[in-house]
């Protein structure tokens, strides 16, 4: 995160408080990491798009 030290670099806020975001990003994970996850969607009867995407909204509530 950034931060304010006294040193000029920005604030957290003065980075990311008016970046627009388009709703996508690319999260590097090992092959087999990706695997059970794949699995554990159709487990579910989910895509693997919207099982992530309920994990990150857990992580972050």
């Amino acid at each position: 995160m950034a931060s304010n030290s006294g040193s000029g670099r920005n604030t957290f806020a003065s980075t990311y408080g008016s970046k627009k975001y388009g709703g996508k990003f690319v999260v590097r994970i090992p092959p087999e990491l990706h695997e059970r996850l794949a699995i554990r969607a159709l487990i579910e009867g989910d895509s693997l798009n919207n099982y992530c995407k309920q994990i990150l909204e857990k992580a972050v509530a």
